[in-house]
């Protein structure tokens, strides 16, 4: 098992393994994350937790979505 981390210069963030994850690939699925937390705050605030719950039904939709 083999984690290198590469110089700053390059677009890789890390090697694991074969797979290559890359600052952008990284920063998106942070975003997303935070995104999808924060909307579920909101309407839990706005909305009941119930009604709330049903956001978390329809996220994956609306990443994949957002990404094609």
């Amino acid at each position: 098992m083999n984690i290198i981390i590469p110089p700053p210069n390059s677009a890789v963030l890390l090697h694991f393994n074969g797979f290559s994850l890359r600052y952008y690939g990284f920063f998106m699925a942070i975003s997303f994350l935070v995104g999808v937390i924060f909307s579920y705050l909101l309407l839990q605030k706005k909305y009941s937790k119930d009604e709330a719950e049903v956001f978390f039904d329809y996220s994956p939709y609306l990443i994949l979505g957002s990404i094609l």
